[in-house]
This record gives C-alpha cells, sequence and structure tokens, in this order.
C-alpha cells in the first residue's frame, strides 16, 4: 500500500525552494484573511507572525506516547506541507491513538477507515496527495486508507487545506466535521503537550512578522467594497479596452460591468497579484472569457498547485469575491476544483473551506490538470 514513489528528495526540494520564494513575495503584501471557521481577533497595528517553516521540538511526552515510526511520519508529512506536525500528531491520536487502535481497521458508521479515519468523499481529494504535491498522480486506492504512511501525508494537506496554519480551530472543525465531544480542545491541548517549544512561522528560518490591516466590515479581508453600480452597467454587452494604472497583466477588450469589477480586484490585490491573469481569451473555447465576462487571477505560476501563502491569496480573493457579490454582478466563482454562485445548494464535495451564506461551494468534476481544475488560479464571470 502506499505505493507512490517518494518525492522527498529532488520533487520535494525543488518544490520546496519554489514554495519559500513565493512565501517571501506574498507575504510582503503584509495583508491577513480569515480562512473558514471562526475569525481570528484582529488588533490594528499589532503584528503577527506569518509564512510556516519553523517546527517545535519534540517533548518528552510526545516521545514516550507516539510510536517512533509514527513520529517520523508525522514530522515529514508536516514538513512536506509547513504545518505543524504536533497539531497534526495530535489529530493522529485522537481519530486512532496512534494507529494503536485497531477499531479504526473497519469503515465506522461514516464510513471513515484507518490511522487517520478517511472517508471515500475526503480521500477522493486528499488522498491524491500522498507524496505528491501536485496530486497528478491520482488517488490511491481506498484500501489505502489503512496505510499509516498515506494516510498520515493525505491528513497534512486535509489540515492545510482546510487553513491548519491560519485558523487552527476552524481547521479541526473541518476535519472531524464539527466541535463535538471537546474535540477541538482534546486536539489543541495535546498538540501543547507534544511540542518541545513553540511552533512559529516565517521563511528560511526566520520569523516573518507581517502588519495586521484588519478587514473592512463584512468583507472578511482587507480592501474597499465595490463602488460601481451593477444596474447600471449590466446589460451592457459592447467589449471595450480596460484600461488599469500599472496593471498586473493586461484584460483586453472585456464588458464595461466586467472592467470596473477587474478594476476593484486590482485595486484590493494588487500586491498579491505576482503571477499575472486573464480576462479576455481570443479562442471562442463556448467560454465566458471569449465574450469578456470572465477573468483568472493566478495565485502560482501556471501549472503549479497553490498552496500556503499562495492558496491563502486565492482564499481572500475568492471570499472578496462572495462576500461581495450582488455588489460585484458576480456571476460565479471556480476554485480549487469547486464552483459557487449565488443561490446554489448543492450537496456534492467540495475542495476549499471557504463558505458563504449566500449558497454552498459545489465540486466539480476532475479535469485531470491543475489549471483546468484551477488549483492555480481563481475564475470569476460576471453578469451581463
Amino acid at each position: 500500500m502506499g505505493a507512490k514513489k517518494g518525492l522527498a528528495g529532488v520533487g520535494l526540494g525543488l518544490g520546496a525552494c519554489v514554495l519559500a520564494l513565493a512565501v517571501v513575495m506574498n507575504q510582503l503584501a503584509a495583508m491577513t484573511y480569515r480562512q473558514g471557521g471562526a475569525s481570528q481577533t484582529c488588533q490594528p497595528g499589532s503584528t503577527q507572525p506569518s509564512g510556516v517553516v519553523d517546527q517545535a521540538g519534540v517533548s518528552a511526552a510526545a516521545q514516550g506516547e507516539i510510536p517512533a515510526e509514527m513520529l517520523e511520519l508525522y514530522q515529514d508529512a508536516a514538513q512536506a506541507w509547513d504545518m505543524d506536525w504536533a497539531l497534526l500528531a495530535s489529530v493522529g491520536y485522537q481519530e486512532s491513538t496512534h494507529n494503536t487502535n485497531r477499531a479504526v481497521d473497519a469503515e465506522n458508521r461514516a464510513r471513515a477507515l484507518g490511522p487517520m479515519q478517511f472517508t471515500p468523499a475526503a480521500w477522493e481529494h486528499h488522498g491524491r496527495h500522498w507524496e505528491d504535491l501536485t496530486g497528478d498522480e491520482g488517488t490511491p486506492p481506498l484500501e489505502d486508507r489503512l496505510d499509516p504512511a498515506t494516510s498520515v501525508w493525505s491528513a497534512a494537506h486535509k489540515l492545510t487545506d482546510q487553513g491548519a496554519n491560519t485558523d487552527p480551530e476552524g481547521a479541526l472543525i473541518a476535519y472531524y466535521g464539527a466541535d463535538t465531544d471537546g474535540y477541538v480542545d482534546s486536539v489543541m491541548n495535546r498538540a501543547d503537550d507534544y511540542r518541545d517549544g513553540e511552533f512559529s512561522s516565517g521563511t528560511g528560518g526566520d520569523v516573518v512578522m507581517a502588519s495586521v490591516d484588519c478587514p473592512e466590515e463584512g468583507t472578511g479581508i482587507p480592501g474597499q467594497a465595490p463602488d460601481y453600480s451593477v444596474d447600471a452597467l449590466s446589460g451592457q454587452t459592447q467589449l471595450q479596452s480596460c484600461v488599469l494604472d500599472e496593471p498586473p497583466f493586461g484584460p483586453g477588450n472585456i464588458t464595461p460591468l466586467t472592467c470596473a469589477a477587474h478594476r476593484t480586484f486590482v485595486e484590493n490585490f494588487r500586491p498579491i497579484l505576482n503571477f499575472g491573469g486573464n480576462c479576455k481569451r481570443a479562442v471562442n473555447d463556448g467560454g465566458e472569457h471569449y465574450v469578456g465576462r470572465a477573468c483568472d487571477y493566478m495565485t502560482s505560476p501556471i501549472g503549479t498547485y497553490s498552496q500556503g501563502p499562495q492558496e491563502e491569496n486565492g482564499n481572500m480573493i475568492a471570499q472578496y469575491a462572495m462576500d461581495n457579490y450582488a455588489n460585484l454582478g458576480v456571476k460565479y466563482i471556480i476554485w480549487r476544483q469547486s464552483i459557487w454562485q449565488p443561490g446554489s445548494n448543492c450537496t456534492t464535495p467540495h475542495y476549499t473551506s471557504l463558505d458563504h451564506g449566500a449558497a454552498r461551494w459545489c465540486g466539480m468534476g476532475d479535469r485531470h490538470s491543475i489549471t483546468e481544475n484551477h488549483y492555480d488560479h481563481v475564475h470569476i464571470s460576471f453578469i451581463e
């Protein structure tokens, strides 16, 4: 089981270099956000760590409680995904007492199985990242949920995907499905016991302190609300040049509404739009780029899986689009193989940790491409 070849050598080394560079570039923006779960307290003018690198040591309690082979798995997987190994290990205790509880060898009522208690739906997305940061090699068989290495690595991806580095309590609620039976407190307290020292954030081994820019009321992120009238611009289908001041990329000829929205996104997120994007597409592929009603905002180099601060940037953009969808004229958003549109109420599994009261995210079919699955950019379409 867990037959994928390890990428801890050249693959992870190169990926770590790319990620470290991206962390440095993106964290200079000094922006914070709320990713799922409970919003974090924001004190104007204060500072907080940004990025993730430094791992805490192993306490005597952890050494006495965690089997050596499991401890190594927790640390390796956490390092690959730049998350706190102690939090991952504490989840492992809660789910299977570090794979010593043989009850996890059979599916429970929720169909959860294995050391980290994966359901088939969760495994479909997160299992594919077993020693594969891109997920391109596909999802391992369901029985590989029993393999400790495959399960722990996939759990590290799941937790970071759900915001463990910015909102650990919210990520734990998302992982477990609810905060019942004291789950969050139990995991957080045990993680504290496992650490010898503090889990800190930073780049290149140094803690980078970024100033906190508190979000405006109702947006969840720093930034200005749209200042144009959707009613006045909707219905104008002519395509026209969208002139921007120092644009991060040229949007081409797009509709007046799309141009107004695009300007708003650029004004709010200019510091993190480091990888360009595209609005107008010359090829008629049946989509809304061709008719000038959509823009893509790249969160990582094309074809590269957005993770860590890159994923956080995409979450900020998507959250802003949801929070202001009516005033922006948003028709739908696609991000991380999921789609959100006002009024949707589907129950299909989705792969973002975001949420909004106006609609639910819906999962999308696998298009077998990082770009086509929108893991390297946020796509936003606007109404006519």
